[in-house]
């Protein structure tokens, strides 16, 4: 089961992270000297991908600021270095002036947006998986703008589909062989039935999840 939660969500985690977020995944920089620490936020620790991009941040010796309700979990099985809970902290109040390297939303949503104006450094990225929930057409708007602003005085906001390649899971391997990484599964058990497929999918679609959503397949008799 973890086997199977880890390539796509894997994958999108690290792209986020280095391809799309601009961060090295070596300690050194180009002239051999320690690279100074490079610092992360991290929205939605605690699902499928915010897991598994909070653990490849801290084996990336980031620091690691996430948001999340489930505190507890996200301090002390994921190590994330700062948790912001949404439900009682404002965002980008937290966030403000932390000069960070990157934010990596895996949440979605203009407010996510607007509170990393106020975070990142100078020539910091914004990368997302998600749009804004409000229609495709609304959301493929908001997209656009936030793309054209990225050219005056807004950070680069890169919104991205995960490309499957062997060199990144390489990468993967080597993070969870290493004992650096290992998927975090929801506790719900769901199978190839219509009931339990539509269970998974109400859980999904709340975006309130502990780590990944994985479906049973079993032979029939």
């Amino acid at each position: 089961r973890q086997a199977a939660a880890l390539p796509l969500a894997g994958l999108t985690a690290l792209q986020g992270l280095t391809t799309h977020g601009g961060l090295s995944a070596s300690t050194s920089s180009e002239d051999g000297q320690p690279r100074e620490r490079q610092r992360v936020a991290i929205y939605g620790g605690s699902g499928g991908v915010g897991s598994l991009a909070i653990q490849i941040a801290k084996a990336m010796d980031c620091e690691v600021y996430t948001t999340g309700s489930q505190v507890d979990f996200l301090k002390n099985e994921l190590h994330a270095d700062h948790v912001i809970n949404y439900k009682e902290q404002n965002i980008a109040e937290e966030l403000a002036n932390k000069n960070l390297d990157c934010v990596y939303d895996c949440v979605g949503g203009k407010d996510g947006w607007i509170a990393a104006q106020g975070a990142l450094r100078k020539g910091g990225k914004y990368a997302t998986i998600v749009g804004d929930d409000n229609g495709l057409l609304r959301m493929m708007g908001g997209i656009l703008w936030r793309k054209f602003v990225s050219n005056f005085g807004y950070h680069e906001y890169n919104i991205f589909l995960t490309s499957v390649n062997k060199p990144d899971m390489n990468k993967l391997s080597e993070f969870v062989e290493s004992g650096k990484l290992t998927p975090i599964l929801d506790d719900r058990q769901f199978e190839l039935t219509t009931e339990s497929l539509n269970a998974m999918m109400a859980a999904s679609m709340s975006h309130r999840t502990k780590g990944k959503l994985v479906m049973t397949v079993c032979k029939e008799e």
